[in-house]
């Protein structure tokens, strides 16, 4: 099965989210294709921030849900995933996609799936 993986954070790092996210990934990896997702779409925007605001104004990612979105549901298309797990609601709150999504964060609720709009 391939999977899509979105989070903010590096899921190959122990320290991150408590070793959670880490024993997640890995133990996905061990019988599916499992695709970190996130990384450089998050590096792009917390650059557009910097360079916008000049570090006066404080970085919520959730200001950029929207832009998230767009960005994560077009770079889905490009892939060929079975199913989209996600830990991070501000990706997930505009996230389109035919394919099934899970929420990796037990405090949030199971993600709907939203029909894609070509």
């Amino acid at each position: 099965m391939n999977i899509a993986f979105l989070s903010s954070l590096n899921p190959n790092d122990q320290n991150n989210w408590s070793g959670t996210l880490y024993s997640l990934y890995t133990s996905l990896q061990k019988k599916h294709r499992v695709i970190w997702v996130g990384e450089t779409v998050f590096a792009e925007v917390w650059e557009f921030h910097k360079a916008n605001f000049k570090n006066n104004e404080t970085f919520f990612p959730e200001n950029y849900a929207l832009l998230f979105g767009k960005s994560f549901s077009d770079l889905l298309k490009k892939e060929c995933y079975d199913v989209i797990i996600c830990r991070d609601y501000f990706f997930s709150a505009y996230l389109v996609s035919d394919v099934r999504k899970h929420s990796a964060n037990p405090v949030f609720p199971p993600l709907k799936v939203l029909p894609s709009f070509a």
